[in-house]
This record gives C-alpha cells, structure tokens and sequence, in this order.
C-alpha cells in the first residue's frame, strides 16, 4: 500500500512539474511564454537564445512566429505576423544599442541602406534612453502595417515596410547574424 502511495505521489509531482514548465521555456534564468497572442494571432516560441559580447551576457533573444521554421532565411522574409522580443539582463547605453543596431543593418541590408534609410532613423531614433537590466524589446511586425516597437511596455511607433522588417530580422536571422549563437537558439536549433 505505501509503495503504491509513494508511486501515485511520484506521478502526481511529475505532472504538476511538466503542467508547469509546458506554458514557458527558460534560459539564463529568463522565462518566456511560449505562445504570445498579437491583435488576434497567436505566435509559437519557435526558440531562444543568448546574445553575448566579448563575455557579457546581453539578453535573451525569443523568436515567436505563426508558422515554425528553422530556417533563417525564410523566418526573416516570412510576411506573416511574428515578433522577436529582447529581454536584456544588463544595462546598455542608448549610443551602444543604436550603434549595434546600426551595424546589424549595413550586414543584413548593406545595399538597400539608401532606400531603407530614412525608417532606420526613426528606428534608431526610438532608441533614445538606457536599456535597463530586466527591460523587455519586444519588435512585432503585422503584414500590411509594419513593424511596432514596444520598450520596456512603452509603444514606440511602426515603421512600415515589408522591407524594413525583412532588414530587421536579418540582424538576427541572415546570412551574417549578430551573434551566430543566438541565431541557432533563436531557431531551435
């Protein structure tokens, strides 16, 4: 009898444990949804990963997306509703985020710079403050109306554009990644 007891605990904190962990997923001590719902669409964590430089951990990257890929290219380009959301675990200076942002464009869409221009002034321009150890980015873009900037729960405007988006997501998804590490957990894989 104590042994089918102790069995029906085991099972029953089991359950409750992997209840628990089905609802989100962790990295570096950062838990995320695993689905986020977006003026109607609901977005799957397709994955996470960790942006570091030189030592420092950065942030948690999460990908959401309306359909799963592994595949970098066709996330970044999919014109459907998907979201990357940064979720810093250190503070960074506005100049540092604008300069990466920065550098992120000219590697993922050095010859369009001139067309896209404009809109990645008003981006790096949203940009205007410290980004503080557990602040949130969140970058959704909706077919049709572009990429919202939300930080840390503030909206700070859409710039329109398949072709920014497709920039943007670049920055983590294309050919040259920031970080190719964060790029792979991004992904899933």
């Amino acid at each position: 009898m104590a042994g089918a007891v102790r069995t029906a605990l085991v099972a029953a904190t089991i359950l409750w444990l992997a209840a628990g962990a089905a609802g989100a997923a962790t990295l570096a001590g950062v838990s995320v949804p695993d689905q986020v719902t977006v003026e109607g669409h609901t977005l799957r964590l397709q994955g996470l990963g960790l942006r570091k430089k030189f030592f420092f951990k950065v942030y948690v990257g999460a990908l959401y997306l309306t359909t799963a890929t592994s595949d970098g290219t066709a996330a970044a380009r999919a014109d459907e509703p998907k979201r990357i959301e940064m979720r810093f675990l250190r503070d960074v200076g506005a100049e540092k985020i604008r300069d990466a942002f920065e550098d992120g464009f000219f590697k993922s869409a050095q010859e369009r710079l001139d067309a896209l221009g404009p809109r990645i002034d008003r981006f790096l321009g949203m940009f205007s403050a410290e980004l503080e150890d557990g602040q949130v980015v969140a970058l959704t873009y909706l077919p049709g109306t572009g990429t919202r900037v939300e930080i840390g729960g503030q909206d700070k405007g859409v710039i329109e554009g398949r072709d920014f988006m497709e920039a943007l997501w670049g920055i983590w998804l294309g050919e040259v990644p920031a970080d190719p590490g964060l790029k792979r957990g991004m992904l899933g894989r």
